[in-house]
């Protein structure tokens, strides 16, 4: 069994689990993924910050932070490509929110939300639509997951 952390401040720092399949896609104007943010991406007209209306993810922002000062880029303009790791199986970090997660949701989907300052979070009081699932909690608190893309709610298999 993997140990937690006793408590985690940067979740960038780790990386999801899987193997790597990057394309660069086109995004949404004024598309903002903060640093201590999930990057689970949506496909609509263009790919977005996925949210509490996403019913699928195409996959998972493979940079640090976009759309906020120091990001990369620091602001985004409708149609302008990012990488976006659309792995199979790859995993991304994501803080909690509404409640700690424990071992017990671990295999278990939940939906997404980003709160009022663009941070995504596994919404741990929802199951509708189910888009991610939790593959493991890595801190003692609970407040950071590693979760997948629930595969019945995947946008294509490019």
């Amino acid at each position: 069994m993997v140990e937690k952390l006793k408590r985690m401040t940067d979740p960038t720092t780790i990386t999801g689990d899987g193997v790597d399949r990057v394309r660069w896609v086109q995004f949404a104007a004024s598309t903002v993924f903060p640093r201590r943010s999930g990057k689970a991406v949506a496909k609509y007209q263009y790919y977005q910050q996925a949210d509490a209306n996403s019913s699928s993810l195409a996959g998972w922002l493979a940079v640090d932070h976009v759309g906020d000062t120091g990001g990369h880029p620091a602001s985004v303009s409708a149609g302008d490509p990012l990488p976006v790791n659309m792995g199979l199986d790859k995993t991304g970090i994501l803080p909690t929110s509404n409640r700690a997660a424990t071992d017990a949701d671990v295999g278990n989907s939940f939906a997404l939300l980003v709160d009022g300052s663009n941070v995504q979070h596994v919404n741990m009081n929802s199951t509708n639509p189910g888009v991610v699932v939790i593959e493991r909690v890595l801190d003692e608190a609970g407040s950071y997951v590693m979760a997948s893309i629930n595969p019945t709610k995947r946008y294509g298999n490019i």
